[in-house]
Parts: structure tokens; sequence; C-alpha cells
């Protein structure tokens, strides 16, 4: 997609295969609905739970989805995101990230990721 550059430069550089990422995060959901013995009819989440890496112990910063989205993006508290929170209301207190906080995505990007997401994302 990047065009002949991109080409050459793949060619030129040795092969290194990146492990692919997806990330699932799921809003109102119970964490044990994923465990093999919960009676939840989920199978393709249960598969991907099973076959990947499953975080048991984390923990959001705050109720909102926005700061937890955004301290998971970052590794930040939201007192450093700038996010206190949900963005895309009225009543928000800032309207998305502080300037200057980078996400492990623009990480991922940096080092030739193609990135996409889908669904409620809630940081401009």
């Amino acid at each position: 997609m990047g065009g002949w550059p991109s080409l050459i430069k793949e060619i030129k550089e040795p092969y290194v295969k990146k492990p692919n990422i997806l990330i699932v995060m799921t809003d109102h959901q119970r964490a044990d609905t994923v465990l093999p013995d919960n009676p939840c009819i989920m199978p393709n989440v249960k598969k991907l739970a099973t076959e990947g890496i499953s975080f048991t112990e984390v923990y959001p910063p705050m109720a909102h989805c926005s700061p937890a989205r955004a301290s998971f993006m970052t590794g930040l508290y939201p007192t450093r995101t700038g996010v206190w929170n949900n963005v895309s209301n009225e009543y928000a207190i800032n309207h998305g990230m502080y300037q200057g906080v980078k996400t492990w995505s623009q990480d991922l990007r940096e080092a030739g990721y193609e990135l996409a997401y889908c669904g409620d994302y809630s940081q401009r």
C-alpha cells in the first residue's frame, strides 16, 4: 500500500516477521464469561482467550470507558492523559488526551504495523 518506495525498502531490508496483534476490549462484560468453565456460550471469544494472551488481573483506573481506554492505550493514569470522564458528551472535562501524550499504537505504527480499529473508541 505504500507504493514503490516502501516496496524497495522491503526488498532491501531483511525480512522480519512481526506478530499479529489483536486487542478485543468489551464494555459491560464480566471477565469470567470467557473462562472455559463458564456456562456463557461464546465459542469464538473463548477460543481467542485460550489461544491468545488473557490479562486476568487488570483493573481500570476509572469507572468511565474513555479514561479506562486512554489509560490502556498509554499506560498512564487519567491525571496524565487528561481524560477524566467520557469525552464525547457535553459534560466532558476535556474532549481528548493532552497534547503530546503518546499511545503504544503510535509506536506500533512507527515500527511498520498497519493499524485499524472498529467499534466505540471514544478518543479523538
